[in-house]
């Protein structure tokens, strides 16, 4: 069973995301979309056991193409006649009782709208390559501490010193102006 499954709206990522919208632009869909899944499938390996990529896009797989889904890591065509929105929001119910789900979209209206009630997570495209898919890796060499960022909860340092003597200083009671010692 998965701790997550990360379910993408392809199109609506494409054409928001500005590297895969460059690629667009420069060479197609086909080499938007091949830059997008191997992103994603880089993303999946990153996250380990227990996570899978379920990538959605809207109309039907060219015929020239052959299915790139892998291990962890499924490619949905919405089909004829239909649209990604439809099965990006399938893929969540199916998954939200089972799993952790995650939805990347940033289509309020059609999407997002609709996760309401849902037990998922939903992050807009430019939120999930920024946190996400494109946060750099942290490693640590063997034997040596981690570093840590700001917004990671390690606890501080403890006071030391002079700041100690500044503390007890500031907060010490040797005015004797407090109320209950002038009745």
């Amino acid at each position: 069973m998965d701790q997550a499954i990360w379910i993408v709206d392809g199109n609506n990522m494409i054409r928001r995301d500005r590297r895969h919208a460059g690629t667009l632009q420069r060479a197609g869909w086909e080499s938007a979309s091949r830059a997008l899944e191997s992103e994603l499938a880089e993303f999946r390996r990153r996250k380990g056991r227990g996570h899978s990529v379920v990538l959605v896009y809207d109309g039907v797989r060219p015929p020239e193409t052959r299915d790139r889904s892998t291990k962890g890591f499924r490619i949905l065509y919405a089909g004829a006649g239909s649209d990604a929105d439809r099965v990006v929001l399938e893929e969540a119910r199916r998954h939200e009782d089972r799993t952790v789900v995650h939805v990347i979209t940033s289509d309020q209206q059609d999407i997002g709208s609709r996760l309401r009630g849902l037990r998922v997570h939903w992050h807009w495209v430019e939120q999930f390559t920024r946190d996400e898919l494109r946060k750099p890796a942290r490693r640590s060499k063997p034997g040596r501490r981690p570093q840590f960022d700001e917004e990671d909860d390690e606890k501080p340092a403890p006071p030391r010193g002079a700041e100690v003597d500044r503390w007890l200083q500031i907060f010490s009671d040797d005015d004797n102006d407090n109320d209950e010692d002038d009745a």
